[in-house]
């Protein structure tokens, strides 16, 4: 693989390790309807490959909770709060119609 790519591939494979620890392979198989043994499998085989195509393909994982975002639209918001909060010196001004 080629250099550029598999610090990605090690993070998803990593991610992928350390959530299996959480959530166990017995509870993954029962959610897939697979044996135990198949988890296991992928996880002992065909995980590292699959993390790398992932990679290879742009992609990454993330915790389903996790949101992402447009960069160029959070640093435009970034950019207004830091105005609208240029002003304020505490939290009792964000209160008043005007900051003194």
């Amino acid at each position: 693989m080629k250099p550029e790519f598999q610090a990605r591939a090690h993070k998803n494979e990593t991610l992928v390790l350390n959530t299996l620890q959480r959530v166990t392979g017995k509870a993954v198989a029962e959610i897939m309807e697979v044996s135990e043994t198949t988890v296991s499998r992928f996880k002992n085989g065909e995980l590292k490959e699959w993390a790398a195509f992932l990679a290879a393909l742009g992609l990454k994982i993330v915790p389903q909770h996790h949101v992402c975002r447009n960069p160029k639209q959070m640093e435009a918001l970034l950019y207004f709060a830091k105005i609208g909060m240029r002003n304020i010196e505490n939290a009792d001004q964000l209160g008043e119609d005007e900051p003194e």
